[in-house]
């Protein structure tokens, strides 16, 4: 890891490698501390094995959920859902339009089959800011994307028509690109060969568009200049390296890091 403030890189052993999947990492044990995780699917039954390498007391949680197998078509939607300041271990369940959410708070699952499609793409994010992960799908109809999102605070859901049907969406990490404490819905699309990303401010509900990258890169999101707001990356492999071109929200300048090697995770 490359410490963004002291520049140091620290380097940990953890997973045997092999078929392990490393994921974008979360705090699972609340100490405030981003707690390294990965998960392995068991094969032929397709059950995810989840270990957690916990900051707070330097031991290995594992925990067994969602079925990745090719029928079911799992993906993992980690979030906060009980709101007790850490992430609960959650897959929704393409081929059903089911939830399945591991609250940290009571150690108890549940399930919700009652909020998606099959067919639909999770979107979770804390949407109305209460300090609950909210429950969203995003569903292609009639060549453009619905997002419907259920608001934890009150229950209330509202449908949002935003992007093509043939933008890209990221399920997999919350983002808050206006720093209002607020999750943004946003897509990517290829526009001659570049990636435009079309961003709904949740702040002031204003589009913002932001051309940063090419389609062959790998996008990523995240705060990677302290300022509260999500930045936009674009990761590109040159000359056997990765190269992580990084648009700061704090003063619209680019900012390029050479690190990491082509094929790591």
């Amino acid at each position: 890891m490359l410490d963004n403030i002291t520049n140091n890189i620290t380097a940990y052993q953890f997973g045997s490698g092999a078929g392990d999947t490393f994921l974008p990492t979360n705090d699972f044990d609340g100490d405030g501390r981003t707690d390294l995780n990965l998960t392995k699917i068991i094969q032929p039954s397709g059950v995810g094995l989840h270990s957690i390498l916990q900051t707070g007391s330097n031991t290995i949680r594992t925990v067994q959920w969602g079925n990745f197998t090719a029928a079911n078509n799992d993906r993992l939607v980690y979030g906060d859902y009980d709101g007790d300041g850490k992430q609960d271990i959650g897959s929704f369940r393409i081929a059903t339009g089911v939830w399945y959410i591991l609250e940290s708070s009571t150690n108890t699952g549940r399930a919700v089959p009652n909020f998606g499609a099959p067919g639909d793409f999770p979107v979770v994010g804390d949407y109305d800011k209460d300090g609950k992960t909210d429950l969203g799908v995003v569903r292609a109809q009639d060549g453009q994307l619905i997002w419907y999102i259920q608001n934890s605070s009150n229950g209330r859901m509202r449908a949002v028509p935003f992007g093509a049907s043939t933008d890209g969406t990221f399920f997999y990490r919350p983002f808050d690109f206006d720093g209002d404490g607020a999750q943004d819905i946003a897509v990517n699309r290829n526009v001659g060969g570049n990636r435009v990303f079309y961003i709904l401010r949740s702040s002031d509900n204003q589009v913002v568009a932001l051309q940063w990258g090419f389609t062959s890169d790998t996008p990523f999101y995240g705060d990677y200049d302290g300022d509260g707001k999500t930045d936009i990356v674009a990761r590109r492999t040159v000359s056997g390296q990765y190269v992580w071109y990084i648009y700061q929200s704090s003063n619209q300048q680019a900012r390029a890091v050479t690190f990491g090697a082509a094929g790591d995770q």
